[in-house]
């Protein structure tokens, strides 16, 4: 019996992993860099909470965990002014890590099998907001544990230079023994995107980041992952929120139905159903305090995380 090799089994240390019949300088031009300055963040925390559910199909005893990290430097200057220097940020979790089979999703851009609204192109806002994306991963094959390491980035040297957006360093048996996936922006490439994360308030993204995962959340409530975002000024630990049971609200109501499709005619005169195909789709009520929603909404979500533009 052969088995086929994965590509990320064929890839030599400190290389550039270029794509063949891609031209990666025209796709970052017509995939637009998105005007939410967290979307860098959600796409590694919907990456983080997919990761943790894989694990959880191979091991239902699992305890996920989320952190995102803020990390500033504070100068002489900054206690008087009270102005930080963003750094970075790092967002970690225990999830099931860049095996393998994950990894090689990395390689392909537009992969459809992973659902609506996940083509593969999340990662590019990385590559439009931060000079580097640093991703170090450790995950199990059989009884032993590797870590993985690769960078993304768009600039000159990685683009034009090699058709390329992911630097890939190496795979190496790892000292540490427990699955962690670490993924680390640095240098915003725009002025007004450094000042935004650092004017960002972690109580607030907290309430964003519950309301944009509410649906998935509340489909986890009894066995919430633990999601924690802190703040650190000169690697000292300033501030820490935690996202608790307590922040999730109960299901109040649920019901299932089918939707026919539809096609043209074939005298292309009107609209007629397709009593052959359907999809299920299911509405989900929650109650939530007027205290954290100001009114009533409805919102469509893909693989229970809420679609902010269709």
């Amino acid at each position: 019996m052969f088995h086929q090799k994965s590509k990320s089994m064929e890839l030599q240390d400190n290389t550039f992993i270029k794509t063949e019949g891609l031209l990666w300088e025209g796709v970052l031009k017509n995939v637009a860099k998105s005007p939410n300055k967290l979307q860098p963040i959600f796409e590694a925390v919907t990456n983080s909470l997919e990761s943790l559910i894989l694990l959880k199909r191979k091991n239902p005893q699992s305890v996920g965990k989320i952190t995102v990290e803020f990390y500033y430097n504070k100068t002489l200057f900054s206690d008087t002014d009270n102005k930080v220097n963003f750094d970075k940020i790092v967002i970690k979790d225990n999830g099931i890590g860049f095996d393998d089979e994950n990894f090689d999703r990395i390689f392909r851009y537009k992969d459809i099998r992973k659902g609506f609204n996940n083509r593969g192109s999340g990662r590019l806002q990385f590559l439009h907001y931060f000079e580097n994306t640093r991703i170090t991963s450790v995950f199990q094959n059989d009884n032993e544990f590797l870590s993985r390491n690769f960078t993304l980035s768009k600039n000159k040297r990685y683009v034009i230079d090699n058709n390329a957006t992911i630097y890939y360093i190496d795979t190496k048996p790892s000292d540490v023994t427990t699955l962690e996936t670490i993924v680390t922006f640095s240098i915003p490439l725009e002025d007004k995107d450094k000042s935004f994360y650092e004017e960002l308030d972690i109580h607030e993204l907290k309430e964003v980041i519950v309301n944009k995962y509410m649906m998935l959340l509340c489909s986890q409530r009894n066995s919430l992952p633990e999601i924690k975002i802190e703040k650190y000024h000169n690697a000292e630990l300033q501030d820490s929120v935690i996202i608790t049971v307590d922040d999730i609200p109960e299901l109040d109501k649920q019901e299932t139905f089918g939707i026919y499709y539809s096609k043209m005619s074939k005298d292309l005169k009107r609209i007629e159903r397709d009593y052959s195909r359907s999809e299920n789709f299911t509405v989900s009520a929650y109650k939530i305090g007027n205290d954290k929603l100001k009114h009533n909404s409805i919102k469509i979500t893909s693989k229970n995380e809420v679609i902010d533009n269709i």
